[in-house]
């Protein structure tokens, strides 16, 4: 009997500490995202491939930290690099909200809900991830 209290107190524990664990994640979203190149129809980058047929690997994820306190971080771009911050719904089919202000960006989206798609825009490149809120 007193193992099974025992279990059952250790559980309890564990699923308390996760539970304050994700409040204390409240202020900040980690979104891996995938890079694609800017720019218009014409002006397709040139690829090469040198990779042996069916040797390709996936694209490795870039990750974006978005926190009320920090702002956004974007892994591989410097301060001042990003032109535009965009939120969709998760199909990518309606924009729900598009600006050149990371403030702005960030506490509207702390007010969203649901799952989105948050897209980056550079002067060269396009950053997208999925966000589950």
């Amino acid at each position: 009997m007193k193992l099974i209290s025992f279990t059952l107190s250790f559980i309890m524990a564990i699923i308390a500490s996760g539970a304050v664990s994700a409040a204390n994640d409240e202020g900040s979203y980690t979104v891996p995202m995938s890079q694609s190149p800017s720019g218009s129809d014409n002006e397709k980058p040139e690829y090469i491939d040198d990779s042996p047929l069916g040797h390709r690997l996936p694209q490795r994820p870039v990750m974006c930290t978005i926190s009320r306190t920090d702002g956004v971080l974007l892994q591989s771009t410097g301060a001042g690099e990003i032109i535009s911050y965009e939120i969709r719904t998760a199909d990518g089919q309606t924009c729900l909200f598009v600006s050149d202000s990371e403030a702005d960006f960030i506490e509207i989206l702390f007010h969203m809900r649901g799952e989105l798609l948050i897209m980056i825009q550079t002067e060269t490149s396009t950053f997208s991830g999925y966000l589950a809120m």
